[in-house]
C-alpha cells in the first residue's frame, strides 16, 4: 500500500452534503467544465451478444414502427462499433425491449431535458426495458412529425440521441461529467456519437481498446493489463491508489486539476482486479491541491490531511465506520506511515519531515525525507504507483501510460 503521503484534492467534500450516490451519481448535480475523458459505472453485465425488441403496442401511432425501428438500430449499431457487444433483433421476447409510455415521468428523474424526465432505462442486468416518455413530441430522424394534439413550441426530442444515452446505462455505463460524452447527463440533440470517454467507460469495464495517453495498467511480470482506459490523462488529472471504503481493496482515485469545479472519483475493483464500480464524481471544493495530501495511518487505514501552517492538519479517516469517512477526534495519537506524528492529539504535528522541510510536491505526490522515500512505492518513475488491488495483502505496481 502507498506509503508516502500523495497530493489528493478530496478532503471538504466528505464532509458535505451533497448528493452522491455509489452507483448512480446524476450528473444534472454535479456540473463541471470537465476537460478530460470522464465515466462512472452502474454495474457489469456478463453478456456481450444481445436481442433487442420493440413492444409493438408502445408505439405512438404518428412515428410509426418502420421509423422507431430504424433510429434504434442506428442507436446500437454505434455501440457495436465498440467491438464490445453484438446486437441482433428478436420478435417478442429480448434482451432489451424498447417502448414508449406517458405514465411516472418527473422532473428529477435520469435523463433530463428543459428539467424533464425523456428517457429512462432498467433494472440493471439483463433483461432491460428502455423507456421513452409518451408525453413528448419525438423525431426519429427520418419523419420530423410533430404530434397534432400538442400545442408546444418545442421542437421534437430526438429519439436517436435519447436511445444512445439509455443503451449506454443498459450496458452498465452512468453518467459522465465529459459533455461530449453520450452519458452526460443532459439532453443534447447533437449529441450522436461516441466519445472518448463512452469508448473508454466499454474497453474498461469489457477490455479491448486501443492503449492512449491516460491508460492505468497492472504491472504482472513483463505483462501489463489494463485497468482503466484513457481517464488519468497527464498534466489534466493526477490519482493515487487508496481503500476509502475500508474493504481490504485499493480503489484506483482519480481527480481533475483542470475542472471548475474540481471532482474526483473512485473506481473499484474485485478479486480478479476487474473494474467493476465506481463512485462519484463528488465535488471539491478546496481550490489549492497543495494544501491536500493523502496518507495511511500505521494501522493501514487510508487518511486525507488538509495541511495548515505550522504543522497543524484537518484530517479525516476512512475505517470503515462511516462511509464517508469520520473526522480524527481530538486527544487521539495520530501516527502516519510516512513518518508524521501528533501524539497528543492536539491537531498539531510534532514528528515528521513536515516539520523541518517544505513539502515537495512533484507529479501529484507529496514527498518527505529520504527516508519516506526509500519506503518501497515512491517509485523512482514519478507515473508507477502501488496498492493492493485485489485484497490479498500483495501489493501491486499500476502505471500511467504517457
Amino acid at each position: 500500500m502507498e506509503l508516502g503521503a500523495v497530493l489528493f484534492s478530496a478532503f471538504c467534500l466528505l464532509l458535505s452534503s451533497c448528493s452522491d450516490r455509489l452507483e448512480h451519481t446524476s450528473t444534472n448535480e454535479v456540473k463541471t467544465t470537465e476537460s478530460a475523458p470522464h465515466f462512472t459505472l452502474r454495474g457489469w453485465i456478463s453478456q456481450r451478444e444481445l436481442s433487442w425488441g420493440i413492444d409493438p403496442n408502445q408505439i405512438p401511432s404518428e412515428l410509426g414502427k418502420a421509423a422507431v425501428r430504424s433510429t434504434l438500430k442506428s442507436a446500437l449499431e454505434a455501440w457495436a462499433g465498440s467491438g464490445c457487444f453484438v446486437f441482433t433483433e428478436a420478435e417478442g421476447e429480448a434482451d432489451i425491449l424498447f417502448g414508449f409510455s406517458s405514465e411516472n415521468w418527473s422532473s428529477g428523474g435520469d435523463y433530463l431535458a428543459n428539467g424533464l424526465e425523456i428517457a429512462r432505462a432498467g433494472p440493471l442486468g439483463i433483461p432491460a426495458r428502455v423507456t421513452f416518455n409518451a408525453r413528448l413530441d419525438w423525431d426519429t430522424s427520418n419523419s420530423r412529425k410533430v404530434r397534432s394534439d400538442k400545442s408546444s413550441t418545442q421542437p421534437p426530442y430526438s429519439l436517436l440521441a435519447a436511445a444512445l444515452h439509455e443503451i449506454g446505462h443498459v450496458l452498465g455505463l452512468d453518467h459522465s461529467n465529459d459533455p461530449r460524452s453520450l452519458m452526460f447527463g443532459a439532453y443534447d440533440a447533437k449529441r450522436l456519437q461516441l466519445s472518448i470517454s463512452d469508448d473508454a467507460a466499454l474497453h474498461s469495464l469489457y477490455g479491448g481498446g486501443l492503449d492512449a495517453p491516460g491508460d492505468l495498467f497492472w504491472e504482472d511480470g513483463d505483462r501489463k493489463v489494463a485497468l482503466l482506459r484513457a481517464v488519468a490523462v497527464p498534466e489534466k488529472t493526477d490519482w493515487v491508489l487508496a481503500d476509502l471504503d475500508a474493504d481490504g481493496r485499493d480503489e484506483i482515485v482519480i481527480w481533475s486539476l483542470k475542472a471548475n469545479p474540481p471532482t474526483f472519483t473512485s473506481y473499484h475493483f474485485d478479486r480478479a482486479k476487474r473494474l467493476v464500480r465506481s463512485r462519484g464524481p463528488r465535488l471539491l471544493p478546496v481550490s489549492d491541491p497543495k494544501q491536500m495530501c493523502f496518507d495511511r495511518t500505521v494501522e493501514g487505514h487510508s487518511v486525507l490531511l488538509r495541511l495548515l501552517a505550522e504543522g497543524r492538519y484537518v484530517a479525516i479517516v476512512f475505517d470503515g465506520s462511516s462511509r464517508e469517512g469520520r473526522s480524527w477526534g481530538r486527544g487521539v495519537t495520530l501516527r502516519l506511515q510516512s513518518g508524521l506524528v501528533d501524539a497528543d492529539g492536539d491537531g498539531q504535528f510534532e514528528e515528521g519531515w513536515l516539520l523541518n522541510n517544505p513539502v515537495e510536491v512533484r507529479d501529484g505526490r507529496a514527498l518527505g525525507t529520504d527516508e519516506n522515500r526509500r519506503r518501497g512505492d515512491l517509485d523512482a518513475d514519478k507515473n508507477r504507483r502501488r496498492g493492493d488491488l485485489d485484497g490479498d495483502g500483495v501489493l501491486e505496481w499500476v502505471v500511467l501510460s504517457l
